[in-house]
């Protein structure tokens, strides 16, 4: 500063026709100000939200450059001597103002659309891990600018950046390597978002759990169990993992029941009351849907046993097992009342016996 100093000509008439350039400077930089202060109340009454987006990134930029380049033209027109004019300008000052005045309106720009539509997205989805990764998204956004607009003004001083870029490839493999569990997790979680199998309050099954999603964040998602159990699952793993949603696409589910009765019993008999249980239960039950209806099917012949299936619907995948429940009552009690044999498995054995005499065999049938 006292190199610069020292080329400047006080006595010169031409000294203050440069700080009337720096006053003009500051009168335009706090007129601005005030304009873009109305105009931010403006453009808060139109529909669109481009204004205000436009508005609140180029604003500040502008009411500085609105200073700078009256400032700087006096400065180096007027208030320097030719030789700190040489001086000043061997040091690319203007470049590296205008790298800096560029970045900074890229940085606000995108930090105000990240805002605006990140806002939306946030409050469409409300979602903790969507909260996280369009923060990370805006913070990542902004050093990347700057880091690009540093790169700039080292190559504008002829700096050699290649050793700086191999050192900044080394400590990210180091920080990679060290932290490969959270960014994979993280990573893991950015695919959730993506892809968006589940959302909280949904029932889905991750591998061999099952359970209603509480919370998906950056590093794990947690669901309660059917025993009401806190389970914490971290997002890699559920990232490859197998998961079974119930409540998607809808959340009615089909529910089989498998029934068995002997080979003696009334087959048509045994439909006719199968039907008659989960049609009543329809009735019965707001949860098990009466459309569809529910339906019946002889499936097969069984080593032991005629064996069919009851199918229904019901909108509540929460009460799956209460439905179950009723259902398998209710056709017990029929079917006994009925005497329809419910036949257990039965396996027949041959016993040889040794008297001395010879071997004789027998037969014992066992369930």
């Amino acid at each position: 500063m006292a190199d610069y100093l020292s080329y400047i000509d006080y006595t010169d008439p031409s000294f203050f026709i440069g700080c009337l350039f720096i006053v003009l400077g500051l009168v335009l930089f706090f007129g601005l100000r005030q304009i873009r202060k109305w105009m931010l109340k403006k453009v808060e009454t139109t529909e669109t939200k481009w204004d205000d987006i436009l508005l609140g990134s180029v604003g500040k930029p502008v009411t500085i450059v609105a200073f700078l380049i009256p400032a700087y033209y006096g400065v180096k027109n007027y208030i320097l001597t030719p030789a700190g004019m040489e001086e000043l300008l061997a040091t690319e000052i203007d470049e590296v103002l205008a790298v800096i005045i560029g970045a900074w309106f890229l940085s606000a720009l995108v930090q105000n659309i990240m805002e605006f539509y990140g806002r939306r997205v946030i409050q469409s989805s409300k979602n903790d891990i969507t909260t996280r990764l369009l923060g990370l998204l805006d913070l990542l956004a902004g050093y990347i600018i700057w880091f690009v607009a540093v790169v700039i003004i080292l190559k504008i001083y002829d700096v050699n950046i290649t050793p700086l870029l191999a050192g900044i490839g080394v400590i990210g493999i180091a920080v990679a390597l060290a932290a490969q569990d959270t960014l994979g997790n993280f990573f893991g979680g950015a695919m959730i978002y993506a892809d968006r199998p589940f959302k909280v309050g949904d029932r889905v099954r991750i591998g061999d759990h099952v359970g209603d999603v509480l919370d998906v964040g950056s590093r794990s998602t947690r669901i309660k169990t059917l025993d009401n159990e806190l389970m914490t699952i971290p997002n890699s793993t559920v990232s490859t993992s197998i998961i079974t949603n119930y409540a998607m696409p809808d959340i009615n589910l089909k529910v089989r029941l498998a029934f068995s009765v002997g080979y003696g019993s009334d087959i048509e008999k045994v439909k006719a009351i199968l039907k008659e249980v989960a049609t009543q239960a329809a009735k019965n039950f707001d949860h098990i849907l009466e459309v569809p209806a529910p339906e019946v099917f002889f499936l097969e012949f069984g080593e032991s046993s005629l064996n069919l299936m009851v199918t229904f619907w019901t909108n509540r995948f929460d009460r799956k097992w209460e439905s179950r429940d009723y259902i398998n009552t209710t056709v017990l009690k029929r079917f006994r009342e009925e005497g329809i044999e419910i036949p257990c498995r039965q396996r027949d054995l041959k016993v040889i016996i040794d008297d001395g005499a010879g071997c004789s065999a027998g037969h014992e049938k066992h369930c």
